[in-house]
């Protein structure tokens, strides 16, 4: 994450606004103060409601995104992470081995993301300052590293098989919400937005009472050009869609996003995946999951107890849960319901 944390802002998935058209003078009226800081390869910005900022627990949630990110980055050779990679075993801390069991459990249920990944990702190094297309050669030898399986855990105790590496960039951000709002719930805060830009985190209660409006970028603009907006309660958002991270190469343009069957990116039909529930882990890895798989499979994943989708296809089509399908508002008219 740090090999060009400095350069790479990646640009918003998602926008959060607090209610859409009059940020500014709600900015005034309700006491919402935002501040900002660069990690996990992002812009991560901090809104807190009172008549005051509160620099404590600003600095607090920075503490601790940024240790995360330390401990979870692959690239940062004083993480864990990357030790483990290089070691092969490793007596992780808390957080480390807990985000790895988490996301094991849930990818065993699906066949789209393992965090076993990781050195096919690395093969491709979308961070690099020249990114280039490996060799069928080097993808097939990363390929066979690929399986959750040699991954083993015994308490804090990790280890791996073979030469597998591990990559947490799938689910580390929603992760990092998942923390942050356990630590906001041991204070007396009472509405706060966390945005690491494609997951975010909506706590607490507005002071005004109106529930929190999360705008869906057009994945086509490059505008602050929406497609719709939806009207929800406190729980975590995250977004995927292959124009977060790419590069072009020979006219051809790779996203960031690989198929794992293949090695190469995904071939989707599908512009963006956005997923919403009390679980950020589960947005994080669902949101890719399901990017991945198409609209073949969106059916699926549509109407569970656990999450609500929302889902652009390349046609322009709304794939979305029927539970928030009367709370979203379509603003673009080339769109519609599917």
């Amino acid at each position: 994450m740090k090999k060009k944390i400095a350069g790479i802002i990646i640009g918003v998935v998602l926008i959060l606004a607090m209610v859409l058209g009059s940020y500014k003078i709600l900015f005034n009226k309700e006491y919402s103060f935002t501040k900002s800081f660069t990690s996990m390869d992002t812009a991560v910005s901090v809104t807190l409601w009172g008549k005051q900022f509160d620099n404590g627990l600003y600095n607090s949630i920075r503490l601790y995104t940024e240790d995360l990110d330390n401990l979870f980055d692959s690239y940062f050779e004083d993480g864990e992470v990357y030790k483990l990679n290089k070691n092969k075993s490793l007596k992780c801390s808390f957080y480390t081995s807990d985000i790895i069991s988490k996301t094991l459990s849930i990818q065993k249920k699906y066949k789209n993301v393992d965090i076993s990944s990781g050195r096919l990702i690395s093969l491709w190094d979308f961070q690099a300052e020249s990114p280039a297309v490996p060799s069928s050669r080097e993808i097939t030898k990363s390929l066979k590293t690929v399986k959750f399986e040699n991954i083993h855990i015994n308490g804090n105790f990790i280890s791996l098989d073979g030469n597998t590496k591990i990559d947490l960039s799938a689910v580390a951000k929603g992760y990092a919400c998942d923390i942050i709002k356990k630590e906001l719930e041991k204070t007396d805060t009472d509405c706060a937005v966390i945005s690491f830009g494609s997951s975010t985190l909506l706590y607490g209660e507005k002071p005004s009472g109106d529930e929190f409006s999360v705008a869906v970028k057009n994945p086509e603009s490059n505008s602050e050009k929406y497609v719709g907006k939806l009207k929800t309660k406190n729980c975590i958002v995250s977004t995927s869609g292959g124009y977060e991270r790419y590069f072009e190469a020979d006219g051809k343009v790779y996203s960031h996003i690989l198929n794992l069957k293949t090695g190469y990116p995904a071939d989707t039909n599908l512009a963006s995946v956005t997923v919403i529930s009390q679980n950020g882990l589960l947005t994080d890895f669902l949101s890719t999951e399901i990017y991945i798989g198409g609209t073949q499979s969106i059916a699926n994943y549509l109407n569970q107890k656990d999450y609500s989708v929302i889902a652009l296809s390349l046609d322009k089509k709304i794939y979305i849960s029927d539970n928030i399908k009367n709370s979203f508002e379509i603003t673009d008219n080339k769109y519609s319901f599917k």
